[in-house]
């Protein structure tokens, strides 16, 4: 009973034996392959009753583990053995396993503590979320149910997309019921969004057996259930499914250029801000006044993310806005999410999906903004469901709200660059010289005397985001915005089209 699992790949309509995978340190009776799940390249399998850490020591029986593997090419190799951080025996930490991109969640039905290492009740149940940076896998966050009651058997059941999670609870309530929890990502931390339960629940169904989410819709097994879809022709443990939808969900695919990094000749823009180390994997709107509305603020990002190259490697940071169809200057809700090299905004989570609002269908003002660029906003309110909706700002066939909101580059349409000071109260103004001019800003990053200095780093006074701070020389920073207002007019300004 060690266990194993095995891996087939489809060529054409033909599924063959690729691998048969074991554990590194399996071991009689660990069960390894109870559970397994795979997304991409990788692959999670749960061995409940292993009883070893991470390291092979501290042995605790059936406290159980979970094995991630990568492939390259053909070949599947095991790249961590992951443990819960409060393992103890008996949890059966594997008993579920699921995995989406750098996220993966493991559920152990017998562990007893909350999420903050207390209120013991017997076999409650746990699930715990590990990320991945590079090649290791870490964990992020034990996650319990709101309701938490003993013998609940939270975890029974786990399955995750993007940043969501749903985790069953086969014997929640006196009864055995059942349940199931939806856990939503913002940033780092995970969070309880909503309990679901089956609108005809009776005692023994085990609601919450078996779940599975893709993106905004759940399906979830009560495999003792006896009524058909109309609550009648009872059949002892027939068994049902049902099926959950989140009405309050838009998406959007924005596509725009930034004037500082934008090249004329490969018609993309520079990607030199992201192999900073000072790059922030934490979005850096907050920080710098912008206010977020609705589940927005404090997204992250990763390295992977990063390590991405070609038209899709990362640009930026940009900060996307939903505003209210009938007063525009209202903000109903924002995301700040990445630009790639050819102008899609992406979710920060992935760098790849489309940027997802938790706002009902309808119409919206659509607005995007950048640190040391001016914001432009559609012209008119559009309607936004729960299919991708894009808004491609970087051409004129999309029209904006108010005169010269956008800069023409060539046939391009790019965002004003320059406006290194937000200014309060808005409209920001670009500006190079005057009270608060975006020019003296770049000087006093450099050090403030001696104008031939540069500063190396992710900084607002970067205009054309290559990471180098210039006050004088080719590529410097200065001179865009002496362009922008115009070259022989210093005291003209232009004016961010935002209400």
């Amino acid at each position: 009973w060690a266990g194993s699992a095995y891996i087939f790949a489809r060529i054409g309509s033909t599924w063959t034996q690729q691998q048969k995978i074991v554990a590194n340190d399996r071991a009689a009776t660990d069960q390894f392959g109870w559970s397994v799940a795979v997304s991409g390249t990788y692959v999670i399998v749960g061995a409940l009753h292993e009883d070893q850490n991470a390291l092979g020591g501290n042995t605790a029986t059936d406290a159980g583990s979970a094995y991630i593997f990568s492939q390259t090419g053909s070949t599947w190799s095991q790249q961590q053995k992951i443990v819960a951080d409060d393992r103890a025996a008996g949890d059966y930490f594997g008993y579920s396993v699921a995995i989406s991109g750098d996220h993966a969640v493991v559920g152990a039905i017998n562990e007893d503590e909350d999420a903050l290492g207390g209120n013991t009740a017997n076999a409650a149940g746990s699930a715990y979320i590990f990320v991945r940076s590079g090649s290791t896998w870490t964990q992020q966050q034990k996650v319990v149910a709101s309701d938490r009651a003993a013998n609940n058997d939270f975890g029974f059941s786990v399955a995750m997309s993007g940043d969501r999670a749903c985790v069953g609870a086969v014997y929640e309530s006196a009864n055995q019921a059942g349940a199931a929890y939806i856990f939503v990502r913002n940033g780092n931390t995970w969070t309880q969004q909503q309990k679901i339960i089956a609108s005809d629940r009776a005692a023994d169904d085990y609601f919450g057996r078996s779940v599975s989410i893709s993106d905004t819709h759940a399906i979830v097994g009560a495999y003792f259930e006896d009524e058909d879809a109309l609550g009648g022709n009872t059949l002892s443990s027939a068994g049902s499914a049902y099926f959950f939808s989140a009405a309050q969900q838009v998406s959007l695919g924005v596509k725009i250029w930034l004037e500082g990094p934008y090249n004329t000749g490969t018609l993309s823009m520079g990607d030199a801000l992201r192999t900073l180390p000072s790059f922030p994997l934490t979005e850096p709107y907050t920080a710098i006044g912008f206010t977020n509305a609705s589940g927005g603020g404090s997204e992250t990002t990763n390295a992977a993310v990063l390590a991405v190259t070609g038209n899709n490697a990362i640009v930026d940071w940009v900060h996307l806005e939903l505003r209210n169809s009938t007063a525009p200057g209202t903000l109903v809700a924002t995301r700040n999410a990445l630009v790639q090299r050819d102008g899609d905004v992406v979710s920060a989570s992935d760098g790849i999906s489309p940027t997802s609002f938790s706002v009902p269908a309808g119409n919206y003002y659509v607005a995007v903004r950048h640190r040391n660029h001016l914001g432009c906003m559609t012209s008119t309110a559009l309607p936004l469901t729960s299919t991708t909706t894009t808004i491609d700002f970087r051409t004129a066939s999309t029209p904006t709200n108010g005169t010269n909101a956008r800069k023409t580059v060539g046939s391009a349409m790019t965002l004003w660059a320059g406006n290194t000071v937000r200014d309060n109260p808005p409209p920001s103004l670009l500006k190079y010289t005057g009270v608060s001019n975006d020019r003296d800003p770049i000087l006093v990053r450099i050090g403030g005397t001696i104008p031939t200095n540069t500063a190396g780093g992710y900084f607002l006074e970067d205009v054309n985001l290559d990471g180098v701070v210039k006050y004088t020389g080719t590529a410097n920073d200065r001179d865009p915005i002496l362009v922008n207002v115009g070259s022989t007019s210093p005291t003209n300004t232009v004016t961010e089209q935002l209400p």
